[in-house]
């Protein structure tokens, strides 16, 4: 492979033949390196977000996990509408108690 060369009426400037690899590399490193900073940063800022994930066990079983970060509580529940009664009641009582 010729390297890259670029011409001008007044210059030429010519390139190594890797340096389109490299540049690629660098390129698709700096791009990894981006996304892995956004998703901390987007960790940090949700750290205190309540989670709520969608399971399957090991008999592929489907439940429901909530997790609130600011008590240290979980609930576990096979049905979606006892996980969101129970961010209620903890909410309700977050205000209550407040």
């Amino acid at each position: 492979m010729k390297g890259l060369s670029l011409k001008s009426n007044s210059s030429n400037v010519s390139f190594p033949k890797n340096f389109q690899d490299r540049s690629s590399k660098q390129t698709a490193l700096w791009s990894w390196l981006q996304g892995r900073w956004q998703r901390l940063i987007q960790e940090l800022a949700s750290a205190n977000e309540l989670k709520v994930w969608q399971k399957c066990d090991r008999h592929g079983s489907t439940y429901w996990e909530a997790y609130d970060p600011i008590t240290g509580k979980r609930y576990y529940s096979g049905s979606e509408a006892d996980v969101i009664a129970w961010i209620e009641q903890l909410y309700v009582g977050k205000r209550i108690g407040s």
